[in-house]
């Protein structure tokens, strides 16, 4: 046995752990996160460096249908979350949810971060629609 494939399933097990402790970190934020918009960046980040990782691990065991369904998972899950998170979002603005920490850069064109203000009226609609090219 060379040494590349002694040192392999070491290798596979330490990105495991890497991983379930991003999957760990992803789930205490999403119990703990005080608004949908913070939520969704743990959750994010839980998907693509946690179950990512745990695909990549796959790759150790060097069958290529293995390897070949762990590239359609991280292919599908690359695709689907930012997506997912995008409706999440949007209908989050449509819902008139504000962010609720103090300390919150907004970026974007609605008012989410102010307590009085109606950010999502009539004219908050126009600009959603126009956004998404509605």
């Amino acid at each position: 046995m060379d040494q590349a494939s002694t040192a392999a399933p070491w290798i596979a097990d330490a990105i495991v752990v890497i991983a379930l402790f991003f999957m760990t970190v992803g789930v205490f934020g999403l119990a703990t996160m005080p608004d949908i918009y913070l939520k969704m960046h743990a959750a994010g980040k839980a998907v693509v460096l946690g179950a990512v990782g745990l695909m990549i691990a796959s790759f150790v065991t060097r069958d290529t249908a293995v390897i070949a369904r762990a590239v359609l998972i991280i292919c599908a899950l690359l695709l689907t979350a930012p997506v997912s998170s995008h409706a999440i979002a949007n209908a989050a603005v449509r819902r008139k949810d504000r962010m609720r920490t103090d300390s919150t850069l907004n970026e974007s064109p609605f008012e989410l971060d102010k307590p009085d203000s109606a950010h999502v009226g009539d004219s908050g609609d126009a600009r959603l629609r126009t956004l998404l090219g509605e």
